[in-house]
């Protein structure tokens, strides 16, 4: 079986055993295990059977922390026993630290090829584009319900800004972020208040800052403008951020124009070692 003989098998079975953390249900017919513990053990008889090439399929995903880490271990000790390795899998993270050469395929097609740093840099440059594109779309075609307002200043633009100043929709954590709002007031309007929200892919809201809370009057607005929104360091670990984009009178109470979540940004895995939780905060360790 798998190119072994017999004692082979008896001789690896207990470190298979071992390494899925199994024991207690090794004997339990397979048919009634669960699908994480079925590859579990898949995963811990492949790697114990010294194959010419390993393939792993989306695995990396299985298990807690724990055993996730222990996965990583063992595939960089084979690795640095000269074994071929193929990941497949849409976890950026794992990509980037395990794989030397990266190649995306979409939809049967290959889109790159190369080093893994330039390859990740394309396909999410293309999911950006992807994100955006659906996101515009449904704000145009869902207008109603996702932009409201009285009108009486309207925001023309919102343009999201990296360190350079110039337009982008990807950051590091550790990037300074601008969201700039473009607004039109027809008639003269008495400080108004403009906010913001940002919003994790999954619902969760990071902030909701207002010029109100931040102490700076707006004052009177008459025709064309722009209020920034600066960001020294974004702070946020790795996920898709939607961003809402809003106006009111003076008092907060009436909605001159309200943009929801019609705006995103996309925080990038670097060299940020944090990968759970919502933020990376400025701090260090120290050991006296």
């Amino acid at each position: 079986m798998l190119g072994l003989t017999k004692a082979d098998i008896d001789g690896r079975l207990p470190d298979i055993i071992a390494f899925s953390e199994l024991d207690d249900y090794i004997y339990m017919p397979v048919k009634h295990y669960s699908s994480g513990m079925y590859m579990r053990l898949a995963f811990s008889v492949a790697i114990h059977v010294d194959p010419d090439i390993l393939f792993i399929d989306e695995i990396l995903a299985v298990g807690d922390q724990a055993f996730q880490s222990k996965c990583f271990d063992r595939i960089h000790t084979l690795q640095r026993s000269q074994m071929t390795i193929v990941i497949v899998s849409h976890d950026l993270r794992s990509l980037q630290n395990l794989c030397d050469r990266l190649i995306w395929v979409n939809y049967g097609e290959k889109m790159a090829d190369g080093d893994p740093q330039d390859v990740l840099r394309q396909y999410l440059a293309y999911m950006r584009e992807l994100e955006q594109a659906r996101v515009s779309q449904e704000f145009a075609s869902d207008g109603a319900m996702r932009r409201w307002g009285s009108g009486e200043v309207k925001i023309e633009a919102v343009r999201i800004l990296g360190a350079d100043g110039q337009e982008t929709q990807q950051f590091s954590s550790s990037d300074p972020l601008t969201i700039e709002l473009h607004y039109y007031a027809p008639e003269p309007v008495e400080n108004p208040q403009f906010g913001l929200a940002i919003f994790r892919e999954d619902g969760v809201q990071v902030n909701s800052p207002n010029t109100q809370l931040g102490r700076v009057p707006t004052g009177t607005l008459h025709g064309r403008g722009t209020i920034r929104y600066e960001v020294e360091r974004i702070s946020l670990l790795p996920s898709v951020y939607q961003v809402t984009a809003a106006v009111y009178d003076r008092q907060g109470i009436q909605t001159y124009d309200y943009h929801d979540r019609a705006y995103t940004f996309r925080v990038v895995f670097t060299t940020q070692p944090e990968t759970h939780g919502l933020l990376s905060l400025p701090a260090k360790w120290v050991v006296r």
